[in-house]
């Protein structure tokens, strides 16, 4: 063991600075929250002089009747997602692979996945302005619907769908690809409509092990007064029992809980899928040739399905992009007014920096695992995994972050911004599926682990690393939570938070041209971005996308 221990010891040394990253700014969070749950917290003794109470603040949880709201919702709107965008998104990745002209087939994909690279809460902003009886454009509905508990869960449904249906989809589509390149090489394979259900089952089933996960910024935006009871979340109840009404035991009883169950959940699904989808997911073989050669013409219906879809898509942008610049406002407000040149480029360069460190962590916890003799490597996936469900602890991390007199700067995005681990396992299956017999063949010939690292591992995954790295500087960019639970001031929110709270500022002007403008503006370089970089998003990398 010791030999074998001495003789990968890059590997060991090469996650050390990650792994004090993760020490620092998600374990002591995280342990912290678990003692927050134990005692009655009284700021003016601190955390650990603060009376214990044991299990009262879970008994006092269990007892709540808007955490129990909380706990169904949660259920119902995830499962109803689950049902809802699996069908959809299997229905649309038969549509996408009948279409045999592979440009035309990639133009649909990439407008499918323009509203997951939208921030959320203007998503939101433009499901409340179709839904207003005053503002809306279209005119849909003289009711409030937004004020009927009957309609919050179908809304909140239906816009999660709208906005993560491209990701399954495009999953969908490459295992039927995959699937195809196996039978054309004169392999077995599965009818494609069976290959397209298994990924897609696959990409649901990691996305539920996050079940009591949910969008919190879409909750925050949609849910109000008439509708709590049955909007509200888990994510929402900890934010709102915790840093709005100081409860701070409860709230973080009700996080312990969930950390433990999901990380239940989390397990019981990384071994699903590891054990009987993992090659549905990452086939680890070359796209389907271009099927422009096929003898066989495009089907009608995958077109006309997928142009249905595509222009629900283009709708929603022309009115968030185009829209707002063809009408005139009455405000005396001019738009380079409501831009401020430091302040979006102060997110730009720490978002940068976040992305760029998280690439560096993401690329260093990987390469271990790729060496499936590794000493100790199912303990280290098994910490790996723990870690994944220490990604929203709000209230520990808050007190973290104040602790070290961060509130109201822009370090508590940068610092959260390093960590998204799902990626860890992607880089590491993207390379075994189709490299592993490569980093076998260096160990044998005696290249050195420093060697392989920098000219095998890192010349082999470098485009869907960058992928990862632009995913998470858009969601970085797209976040509005960070503003709202660590500044202060308004005016150093970040751009999205800004374009949120100009609109919901004063109900007048929810549609003044100006806001909308803004709006979509800052709506642009997540677009652009996928873009420029969209053909090494794949849907290996979009696979990563399953937290909220």
């Amino acid at each position: 063991m010791i030999d074998r221990i001495w003789k990968y010891k890059f590997h060991y040394i090469i996650v050390l600075p990650a792994l004090l990253l993760i020490f620092i700014f998600k374990l002591i969070p995280f342990f912290q929250n678990i003692v927050f749950s134990f005692v009655d917290y009284k700021p003016f003794l601190g955390l650990f002089e603060s009376p214990w109470v044991g299990f009262g603040n879970f008994k006092a949880l269990f007892e709540d009747t808007l955490f129990r709201d909380a706990l169904r919702n949660t259920l119902i709107i995830n499962i109803g997602f689950a049902l809802v965008a699996g069908v959809i998104a299997w229905l649309l990745a038969l549509a996408l692979s009948s279409m045999r002209i592979r440009v035309v087939r990639g133009a649909f994909q990439t407008i499918f996945l323009i509203p997951y690279v939208v921030p959320s809460v203007f998503i939101a902003g433009i499901v409340m302005l179709l839904l207003s009886p005053a503002h809306s454009p279209f005119h849909l509905t003289d009711k409030l619907l937004l004020a009927d508990p009957l309609w919050t869960k179908p809304i909140l449904i239906g816009i999660e769908v709208f906005r993560s249906l491209g990701i399954p989809a495009m999953i969908g589509l490459a295992a039927i690809l995959s699937n195809k390149t196996a039978q054309s090489a004169g392999k077995r394979g599965r009818p494609n409509a069976a290959a397209a259900g298994r990924a897609i089952a696959a990409y649901l089933i990691l996305q539920l092990s996050f079940l009591f996960s949910s969008d919190f910024e879409l909750t925050t935006i949609l849910v109000n007064p008439l509708t709590m009871d049955s909007g509200i979340t888990i994510d929402y109840y900890i934010y709102t029992i915790g840093l709005m009404q100081a409860n701070y035991g409860l709230s973080s009883a009700a996080g312990a809980f969930v950390a433990f169950i999901q990380f239940i959940l989390v397990l019981l699904a990384y071994q699903l899928v590891r054990g009987r989808f993992l090659g549905d997911l990452f086939s680890g073989t070359k796209p389907h040739i271009d099927s422009q050669s096929s003898e066989h013409s495009s089907k009608w219906w995958g077109t006309a399905v997928s142009a249905i879809y595509a222009a629900i898509v283009l709708l929603f942008v022309y009115l968030l992009i185009i829209e707002p610049f063809t009408k005139k406002s009455d405000s005396a407000q001019r738009l380079h007014d409501l831009f401020s040149f430091w302040n979006i480029a102060g997110y730009t360069i720490s978002n940068f920096a976040a992305a760029v460190v998280f690439m560096l962590v993401s690329v260093t916890l990987a390469y271990p695992l790729t060496v499936k003799k590794l000493p100790g490597r199912q303990l280290y996936k098994l910490f790996l995994l723990f870690v994944l469900i220490t990604a929203s602890n709000q209230i520990s991390e808050y007190f973290f972050f104040r602790e070290l007199d961060m509130v109201n700067t822009l370090f508590p995005q940068i610092f959260t911004g390093f960590f998204a681990l799902a990626s860890v396992f992607v880089l590491k299956s993207i390379f075994n599926s189709r490299h592993a017999e490569l980093k076998e063949q260096a160990e044998a010939s005696g290249r050195g682990e420093l060697h392989t690292f920098f000219t095998l591992f890192i010349p082999k995954v470098w485009k869907p690393l960058l992928a990862l790295g632009v995913l998470q500087f858009i969601a970085l960019w797209n976040a509005y939570l960070p503003s709202v639970i660590y500044v202060v001031r308004e005016e150093s929110y970040s751009p999205v938070a800004k374009g949120l709270r100009l609109l919901l500022s004063a109900p007048e002007n929810f549609a003044d041209p100006i806001l909308w403008q803004y709006c979509a503006i800052i709506s642009l370089p997540p677009i652009v971005l996928l873009l420029i970089f969209r053909k090494w998003i794949i849907s290996e990398v979009l696979a990563s996308q399953v937290t909220k």
